[in-house]
């Protein structure tokens, strides 16, 4: 048994730190001590019940951070106690261990946890969500990224696109999946890269790589953007969980072949408009996971590939850190877009 300070959704919208009790882990489980837990809009749109209706609350929840391993459960054989480990909502080959019941020290009622879940102190989750980072890796902080906004982009940039360095490419949305993705397109040299946000500060985050930035003052400014690239984009990655962007870019990549790829969070049961003509002439909507094979292999080759461009990850991927007691603030200026990536610290 241990205890652990940790944030608990009581509510849609209501975060409140409780004092929790963790049992040993399971037979497929780890219990881990939390270094740092990164913030992303998946947790917003879960905060904020865009994701419907939310049927295991009061529960625990991130799925993104780098802890150090406490404890394993006796079938967990590939992680061992002291492993720095990144912990990520992308499963593994590993048997799943499941989620886990923590208890409320103050009344004793029941407190939900997923098999991945990082606002707390300590967490227990399944040895399936875990991924021992590199010896070669010096970088706890930063690596953060590698449990969602990392392994989303670069999987949509080397495992689903796959450019040639003269493709013409559109990111639309410059947060950290945005900005994720130009790492990844830059590591393989692509020589046109543009990055559209409507938040005019974000783009300044592209000046230590190449890229084109686009802005619209206004609506008659993307209508005429709209009406002049029909067809000339090899690739559009959208970022965003936008109605409008969905219904109205497509049309800009190329027929026959051209793909149009949505890692962007949009709200439960989202309907979105798009030209069928679009489809018919051969362009692709789809998805970041294209696969269901485990993430093994890809998180190693992701990992080097996030090891190579250290420097410009730096550079470019803000990430802000608060204390575990200042995670509503950290949700709030995540959610205003005052910040690129919030990180709590234990």
């Amino acid at each position: 048994m241990i205890k652990s300070k940790t944030a608990v959704l009581l509510k849609q919208k209501k975060i409140k730190n409780l004092d929790l009790i963790l049992q040993k882990p399971g037979e497929n489980q780890l219990l881990v001590k939390n270094i740092y837990s990164g913030l992303c809009h998946t947790q917003l749109n879960e905060i904020d019940g865009k994701l419907g209706i939310d049927k295991y609350l009061p529960h625990c929840f991130g799925h993104e951070g780098i802890a150090k391993v406490v404890e394993t459960g006796k079938n967990v054989k590939k992680i061992k106690k002291n492993d720095l480990i990144c912990i990520s909502w992308v499963k593994n080959s590993n048997k799943d261990g499941g989620g886990a019941v923590y208890i409320n020290e103050k009344n004793a009622k029941e407190i939900n946890a997923g098999p991945a879940n990082t606002f707390g102190e300590y967490s227990i989750i399944s040895q399936n969500r875990a991924y021992t980072l590199s010896k070669k890796n010096k970088y706890p902080l930063e690596s953060v990224v590698l449990g969602c906004a990392i392994p989303t982009a670069f999987n949509a940039v080397f495992n689903v696109i796959k450019p040639k360095k003269k493709d013409k490419i559109l990111i639309i949305g410059m947060g950290g999946l945005g900005l994720s993705c130009l790492i990844g397109l830059n590591h393989l040299k692509c020589e046109k890269i543009y990055c559209l946000d409507n938040n005019k500060s974000k783009l300044f985050f592209n000046k230590h790589i190449k890229s084109i930035p686009i802005f619209f003052k206004n609506k008659k400014e993307e209508k005429k953007f709209l009406n002049n690239n029909l067809d000339k984009f090899d690739h559009i990655i959208n970022c965003t969980g936008s109605n409008h962007i969905i219904s109205n870019y497509l049309s800009l990549v190329k027929s026959l072949g051209g793909k149009f790829v949505m890692i962007g969070n949009t709200k439960k049961n989202h309907i979105s408009k798009i030209k069928s003509w679009d489809i018919i002439m051969g362009k692709n909507l789809c998805g970041a996971w294209m696969s269901s094979e485990p993430f093994d292999n890809n998180f190693k080759k992701f990992e080097k590939i996030f090891l190579k461009n250290i420097k410009i990850i730096k550079k470019t991927l803000k990430l802000k850190i608060y204390d575990l007691k200042n995670i509503n603030q950290a949700i709030n200026n995540f959610r205003d877009g005052k910040i690129i990536r919030a990180v709590i610290k234990y």
